[in-house]
């Protein structure tokens, strides 16, 4: 039987967690929402609104002997606190004895990283969903495009391409930038990429099919070096939203929906990415604690989590639902 302490920090899971942590925020929640590392539990961000400074130009002009002009940069500082996320998991003694896993060191280590790991896994998934849902509920549909699904009449007359770029140009107006991110779901993929007037704008030899590359490029997002300008992402997380002992009821974190988004490649907390994920440490982990409770023959391992979200420039955000016309 282990010897553990109540509550006793354990630094190889920790940093195993970490590990297991860092390679899962490549998911679509995470590329909308990018992770901003914060190094203590409260801090600030600052949140921006339309028409602050980064995309206005200023009066350059100084008369003789004045000091320069002042520019208001804008932006409003938000205090935050970051969310306790973790959650535990269980191994009973007899789980441990299967197999000589109460004795040998080894197994023993193999058992508690499978758990931590599966544990960090679903900690992941329930906040990708979550993060998901306060998008939703935070940034509301564009009206009047989107009714691609279907076979019905007006369905297949819509023009899919022809939409995406007048949204990208209305973005670019409305934020002084272009979006750098969009977010498909397997549906609006699907609807899209085989929309009868998306594949006949594919010509010759490759004419019949739509990928990542071709829609780049119908989308006018390659520049004059062939370098990819917007990064494109299918959101294809799927969540049981069956409640324990039921049926399952599998469901994509993504319905039926394109999403927009300016987002820096390394954001901060000052930065205008249209929103972003706070972390500790840029992984969430804050430790994994191990409790005894010798009545039950059972350890239980804590992973301790801590994150929040928060849309930082609403205006930079796009969400397009889809519908299938009446």
């Amino acid at each position: 039987m282990p010897n553990v302490k109540a509550g006793q920090s354990r630094t190889d899971l920790r940093n195993y967690a970490a590990g297991i942590s860092q390679d899962k925020l490549g998911a679509v929640a995470f590329f909308l929402l990018p992770i901003v590392p914060v190094f203590a539990t409260s801090f600030e961000y600052t949140k921006w609104a339309q028409r602050d400074a980064f995309i206005r130009a200023v009066n350059l002009r100084v008369a003789a002997g004045a000091p320069p002009n002042s520019v208001d940069v804008g932006g409003e500082k938000v205090a935050a606190i970051l969310e306790n996320l973790g959650q535990r998991v269980h191994i009973t003694d007899s789980e441990r004895d299967d197999a000589g896993r109460l004795t040998d060191p080894t197994a023993m280590a193999s058992m508690e990283r499978h758990k931590v790991g599966t544990l960090v896994g679903a900690i992941h998934r329930g906040v990708e969903v979550e993060w998901m849902t306060y998008l939703n509920n935070t940034i509301s549909a564009t009206s009047g495009v989107g009714g691609w699904l279907g076979t019905h009449a007006d369905a297949l007359a819509a023009k899919p391409i022809q939409e995406l770029k007048a949204q990208m140009t209305a973005f670019l107006k409305r934020v002084g930038r272009r979006p750098n991110r969009l977010v498909f779901s397997p549906t609006a993929w699907d609807a899209f990429s085989e929309h009868p007037n998306v594949v006949s704008r594919v010509a010759g030899t490759e004419a019949g099919s739509v990928d990542m590359t071709k829609l780049l490029r119908l989308l006018g997002a390659v520049g004059t070096n062939g370098a990819a300008q917007l990064q494109v992402k299918v959101g294809d997380i799927v969540y049981d939203t069956a409640k324990t002992g039921k049926a399952a009821s599998n469901s994509f974190v993504i319905g039926d929906q394109i999403w927009m988004t300016y987002a820096e490649d390394n954001a901060s907390v000052d930065d205008p990415s249209g929103g972003k994920t706070f972390m500790l440490s840029g992984t969430g982990i804050e430790d994994v604690k191990v409790t005894r409770d010798e009545p039950a023959f059972t350890d239980w391992y804590n992973v301790m989590f801590r994150a929040t979200k928060a849309v930082t420039y609403a205006d930079a955000f796009t969400r397009i639902d889809l519908s299938t016309p009446s």
